[in-house]
């Protein structure tokens, strides 16, 4: 199980991103899943 493209997400979540990569700003906790 893994999170789509413009799921939220933070550096470590459960369950991860599908492309294993959390777009986040600087300074920011959480992002959004996205491609590298």
């Amino acid at each position: 199980e893994c999170k789509p493209n413009g799921a939220k997400c933070t550096e470590i979540s459960i369950p991860p991103c599908c492309s294993n990569f959390c777009l986040r700003y600087a300074g920011q906790k959480s992002g959004t899943c996205a491609n590298r």
